[in-house]
């Protein structure tokens, strides 16, 4: 007799929940390594990280989600990238997407660079001026020398007084008097050179100024990264190109030159497809979009079908919001001004009572003197790459032929990186500056119903306040010590941290003191070896103590046997 076969029932979401998680991109499984899955904190969409980082590679713009944009943290780019990836293959990218970026920055200092060659040219100069001063003055000194001896042979005691020994004499001066003219012509030479050519340049750049409007064009001489004027002359090597064929002409503007018929369709095909500013004349290419193009060389928006300036409307034009993301899109805050009103001084803060213990009222006023001290190191020292001098120091450099195009890329994204850990660190100084003004100023504008002053609190009160003050300190200063290592984890780098561990007759003392975060891997390391030292030295000790009690037992039972078999 056969058994009925029964229906088994399945639970869909059982059975949904068996599958493996795919990612939403490639539809791939999830691994633990390759295709890890990366869950963004904002929005909460999901992919697998090989598609992340296939994704930041096929992009010209700031590291950022796929799904929502927000910008991606160094931080957070460690977490989602292999080391190998960020440090080999998206290096690389970011320094062909910066090279892109920024060349478009390079026409507007062609001016800068030409006055830094100049520069670089009379300090040859008088480097070579001042060797032959060197050597002149050596000749002078021999002569002087030649000259004394003459002169005391002449005129000194037992001296034999001849016409060709006066002549010598005669001879010696004049050529001490001449080498020692040469060298105040050439010391007046070297002192032209420095300064004197200042007003010359002046007129100089005056006069091309007059026969110029802009750099528009790159130069074809080989090895010259400069740009081409309206009158078609390259303002680093100096040297002409045709206006027809865009060619190098020779150093002169009448040089001979024939161009090619290639070459002028190549022109003609470039001159279609630019336009140049109604503002500055600078030749710009449109790619795509709209009429409105935006010169980043003037900061000036135009139309392309009208040539004209746009004065009225929205401004849509990407490189315009690249351009106001760079500059913050407003003026930048003086370094040192804090919205919320800042620190007061130290003669403006409030004077506690005489009761109150010195322990307690120096706690706060060493919070006081490490806020003044950490905002002025701030300001000082980690500001350096947030500014446009270093990238415009680094152009220069590109176009003076100190470095080629891949170590202008490698100088770029270097400094990129250093510009994120700048502004990292500012982020977390202002907060902390913010945070600490409040805690502050608790104290100087405190009122509590009747009491407008603290100073009026009662002892007890005053202590159990300032008591609640300090823990909050506390927490402030170990969360900002939290941050800066992360800060100095991400980017490897030593960072300015408060150090609150200092007690000097129980008063607490707060120092700035700069710490790696690989300073306190190695501090838990050697905490472990030393704890782990400890424990072998116990468990040896212990060994050994077993040891000995096994050796005396052993003794005592021979010993115990031996005088049993006497008294038998």
């Amino acid at each position: 007799m056969s058994k009925k076969a029964k229906n088994i029932v399945i639970d869909p979401s059982a059975a949904i929940s068996a599958e493996p998680e795919l990612c939403n991109v490639c539809a791939n499984k999830y691994t633990s390594v390759i295709r890890k899955k990366i869950s963004c904190k904002f929005c909460k969409e999901s992919a697998c990280s090989k598609c992340i980082e296939q994704y930041l590679l096929s992009k010209h713009e700031d590291a950022h989600c796929l799904h929502c944009r927000v910008n991606y943290t160094d931080a957070t780019l460690q977490e989602i990238c292999t080391k190998t990836f960020l440090q080999q293959t998206y290096f690389k990218h970011r320094q062909e997407v910066l090279i892109n970026r920024e060349r478009a920055s390079l026409p507007p200092l062609q001016d800068v660079a030409l006055r830094e060659k100049r520069e670089r040219e009379r300090a040859l100069m008088i480097q070579e001026i001042h060797k032959d001063i060197a050597e002149l003055k050596k000749t002078e000194d021999k002569i002087a020398a030649e000259y004394t001896r003459s002169y005391v042979a002449y005129y000194g005691p037992n001296a034999v007084r001849t016409e060709e020994g006066l002549e010598i004499i005669s001879k010696r001066f004049n050529e001490l008097e001449a080498i020692r003219k040469e060298i105040r012509e050439k010391g007046n030479m070297a002192y032209d050179i420095r300064w004197e050519h200042r007003g010359a340049d002046r007129s100089e750049e005056k006069k091309e100024e007059e026969e110029k409007k802009k750099f528009i064009r790159r130069c074809t001489h080989d090895g010259c990264q400069g740009f081409l004027s309206t009158a078609w002359k390259c303002g680093l090597c100096e040297w002409y190109s045709c206006s027809k064929c865009f060619m190098v002409k020779g150093d002169t503007h009448d040089a001979v030159h024939e161009c090619k018929k290639e070459d002028i369709e190549t022109a003609e095909l470039i001159k279609s497809d630019c336009k140049p500013c109604p503002k500055c004349g600078e030749f710009i290419q449109k790619s795509s979009g709209c009429d409105q193009m935006y010169c980043i060389s003037c900061n000036t928006p135009w139309n392309w079908i009208t040539g004209k300036i746009v004065t009225s409307g929205p401004i849509h034009n990407p490189h315009y919001y690249e351009w106001m993301k760079r500059t913050g899109g407003v003026m930048p805050r003086n370094p040192m001004d804090v919205p919320c009103g800042g620190f007061p001084n130290a003669w403006e803060l409030v004077r506690f009572p005489r009761g109150l213990k010195k322990e307690v009222s120096n706690r706060f006023l060493e919070f006081h003197r490490i806020c003044i001290e950490l905002q002025e190191i701030s300001t000082r020292q980690y500001r350096s790459h947030m500014d446009q001098e270093t990238t415009a120091s680094i152009h220069v450099k590109f176009l003076l032929g100190d470095m080629d195009e891949k170590k202008w890329g490698q100088s770029l994204a270097t400094n990129e990186k250093k510009r994120k850990r700048d502004a990292e660190l500012q982020e977390i100084f202002g907060a902390f500056r913010m945070v600490a003004v409040e805690l502050i100023n608790r104290v100087q504008n405190f009122q509590d119903g009747p009491i407008r002053n603290i100073t009026l609190l009662p002892i007890p009160q005053l202590e159990n306040f300032l008591a609640d003050l300090d823990k909050e300190i506390q927490a402030l200063i170990t969360m900002i010590n939290d941050a800066l290592l992360g800060v100095s984890k991400s980017y490897n780098y030593a960072v300015p941290c408060i150090d609150h561990s200092v007690d000097h007759h129980a008063i607490r003392y707060y120092r700035i003191r700069t710490q790696h975060h690989t300073d306190e891997v190695k501090k838990q390391a050697a905490v472990h070896s030393v704890a782990a030292a400890s424990s072998e030295a116990a468990q040896s000790a212990m060994m050994d103590d077993e040891s000995d009690t096994d050796v005396e037992e052993l003794q005592q039972a021979l010993a115990a046997s031996f005088r049993s078999k006497i008294i038998q």
